[in-house]
């Protein structure tokens, strides 16, 4: 192949590689923009679930897959009269039942 055709066909090479390198990079962000709109929805949505239970209810309580509480709850602290100095988050939420009753909750809950 001569010189002079070499060149040109290099440097479109290049520009091919380019606008591919450029169209994964937009694909990229595009999907991570996408990702974190999403994150934000679901956030905004548990925010306003827990609000709106939080109106209605006199405790709520956030559980984990083992049944464990998730996050600190004053008004089920209080309801259940649990020390408030205390840590409530990481215990059984089965264990503030009495056996009968956490056998059953247990069963219903998993």
């Amino acid at each position: 192949m001569p010189a002079d055709t070499y060149f040109p066909l290099r440097e479109a090479s290049y520009a091919v590689m380019i606008v591919i390198a450029s169209s994964l990079v937009n694909r990229w962000r595009w999907a991570s923009a996408r990702s974190r709109l999403r994150t934000i929805a679901v956030c905004s949505e548990k925010f306003a679930m827990r609000r709106l239970l939080g109106l209605l209810c006199d405790a709520v309580v956030d559980l984990d897959t083992e049944l464990q509480i998730a996050a600190e709850s004053k008004g089920f602290a209080a309801m259940t009269q649990f020390d408030c100095s205390r840590k409530i988050k990481g215990r059984s939420f089965v264990d503030f039942f009495i056996q009968e009753d956490s056998e059953h909750i247990q069963s219903q809950l998993q």
